[in-house]
């Protein structure tokens, strides 16, 4: 029998397994070496079957996790944003709902928003507010540290939820244990970072210079050297140390990540020659581009940098970002997207690229033909 016709067969036979019930959401497939020796098939007949239901959204296969069986995706008809509380909204989060309700309106989806506090304080949090929410509604927390107390709520209700985890996933094992069969996204700074490295790859980059933030961002960045089969050069790793030295007053923190910084940037360029930079907060963003020129560091104009967050609209300065930036209003759309997909894999990252592309303000610095199409929001097999 040719080979398409018995991955067709094959396809057929997962496919009726999964909609009557016998392979169940979040259970992994084994492994194409096992499927072709109980199905008596070769592995390229299997990875064909499987490449059809991977397109047909009722699998997902991801790398060192295994093809996992998906999830229908929820009746969403409408959805509802949990905020902080009333008044005026921080520059983030009305990015952020720019984007939700953009996207929302494209599909006929109604937004509804609810305060979870009156004045802003996490210690005035409303808890009673939740209990209108049920398993059916879509959900979501667009971040920030006063969503933690949110998300046992949320767990035990067992809705449909996408929350950002601002770069403080290390507690998530902590927080939430025991939560099963619970279907989430979690869009994670770590994963951007990963995205931001593999395109600084696609340029050529190998020598970039990187500033810590969680614990899980640093195994991601440590991957994907592993991946590349690059060797770790401790000079081009900025460890997170105390926040960077972080203090109630404002001008102490910033003159505190000042000294911290200079001696990290001095290895960077003058011994480990870093040819790229990846931009991922704020403070040290700020501070970067005024270090670089008193020390002389001038950056040369072929070093690429990549940042995760559009600071020049932030502070109305013009940095010299090259290629990308991080935009909220994408990552806003992106929400609404998790509950459009026919199917839906729970409890993993969302693997949507919330970069865009931006014209660069530094001379000769651009995008190469063809990088802007792979890693567009609507492409992402590229990317894992």
């Amino acid at each position: 029998m040719r080979q398409a016709v018995k991955s067709q067969m094959l396809a057929k036979k997962l496919r009726d397994a999964i909609h009557s019930g016998e392979l169940l959401p979040e259970m992994i497939l084994p492994h194409e070496v096992e499927l072709a020796a109980t199905n008596q098939l070769s592995r390229g007949t299997v990875r064909t079957a499987l490449d059809e239901l991977e397109k047909q959204k009722l699998i997902r296969r991801i790398r060192g996790k295994g093809t996992i069986i998906c999830s229908p995706k929820p009746e969403c008809t409408s959805i509802k944003v949990i905020l902080p509380g009333p008044g005026t909204l921080s520059w983030s989060l009305r990015r952020i709902m720019h984007g939700i309700i953009s996207e929302a309106d494209q599909h006929g989806i109604r937004v509804e928003t609810i305060m979870s506090t009156c004045d802003h304080k996490p210690e005035h949090m409303n808890f009673k507010i939740f209990q209108s929410l049920s398993r059916k509604d879509c959900v979501i927390l667009p971040g920030l540290e006063w969503w933690r107390p949110i998300l046992p709520i949320l767990a035990d209700i067992r809705c449909n939820l996408a929350y950002l985890d601002n770069c403080n996933s290390d507690n998530l094992g902590k927080i939430l244990p025991y939560v099963q069969n619970w279907k989430r996204f979690v869009v994670d700074f770590p994963e951007i970072t990963r995205l931001a490295h593999r395109y600084l790859r696609k340029l050529g980059r190998k020598r970039t210079l990187i500033f810590q933030q969680s614990r899980l961002e640093a195994i991601a960045y440590f991957d994907e050297l592993k991946q590349d089969k690059t060797e770790f050069d401790p000079r081009l790793f900025v460890p997170y140390e105390y926040g960077y030295g972080i203090c109630d007053d404002p001008k102490q923190q910033r003159r505190n990540l000042r000294n911290y910084l200079i001696p990290y940037l001095e290895r960077a360029f003058f011994e480990a020659h870093a040819d790229s930079i990846i931009l991922n907060n704020g403070d040290i963003a700020m501070t970067l581009m005024e270090l670089l020129e008193e020390l002389d560091l001038r950056v040369p104009e072929d070093v690429s940098i990549v940042a995760v967050e559009d600071y020049s609209r932030m502070t109305g300065q013009n940095f010299p970002v090259s290629a990308f930036q991080f935009s909220r209003i994408e990552l806003g759309r992106c929400f609404v997207r998790c509950f459009l997909n026919e199917y839906f894999t729970p409890e993993i990252l969302v693997q949507q690229p919330f970069f865009v592309e931006r014209e660069s303000s530094r001379k000769g610095a651009g995008n190469p033909e063809g990088l802007a199409e792979d890693i567009s929001p609507h492409k992402t097999e590229n990317y894992y």
